[in-house]
This record gives C-alpha cells, sequence and structure tokens, in this order.
C-alpha cells in the first residue's frame, strides 16, 4: 500500500508488528478486532496503537488482504 510506505518508520514497524501479532492471536483484546457494520465485505478493523488503524479482509482461503492502513477518521471516511 502507498499510504503504509508515507507512514513514519516507527508506524510502519508497529504496523507490521501487529499484523504479526493478528496472525497469531487474532482475539486478543488489545487489537480491538471488529468487523464493520457497514460492509457486507467482512471487512475487519484492528488498533494498531493510539489513532492508527488497519482495516483488512480475510479471504476464504484464510489469506489476509490489507485493505487501509492509517487514522481512524482516515480509514473509516469512506465506510
Amino acid at each position: 500500500l502507498l499510504k503504509f510506505r508515507k507512514l513514519s518508520k516507527e508506524n510502519q514497524f508497529l504496523t507490521k508488528e501487529t499484523l504479526s501479532f493478528f496472525i497469531e492471536s487474532m482475539h486478543h483484546p488489545s487489537l480491538r478486532n471488529h468487523s464493520l457494520r457497514s460492509t457486507p465485505s467482512k471487512i475487519r478493523s484492528l488498533t494498531v496503537h493510539g489513532d492508527l488503524r488497519i482495516l483488512l479482509r480475510i479471504r476464504n482461503d484464510e489469506s489476509i488482504l490489507l485493505i487501509d492502513v492509517g487514522t481512524h477518521d482516515e480509514v473509516y471516511k469512506r465506510f
């Protein structure tokens, strides 16, 4: 994602760590993992830290499609 490259190095690192942690323990409370109610396509939101969010979708083959990364307002504006 182009938006990922625009994040600070620290936020890039934290985003990668959050995705790795999600793969290991997808229901850990610190991730605040939840589906977006307004989307029928099973898009999920994770909290990286503070206002930084990841939107993703788990496909049928259990691969992960990264949809967006950014602040709460940036990632939720189209939903």
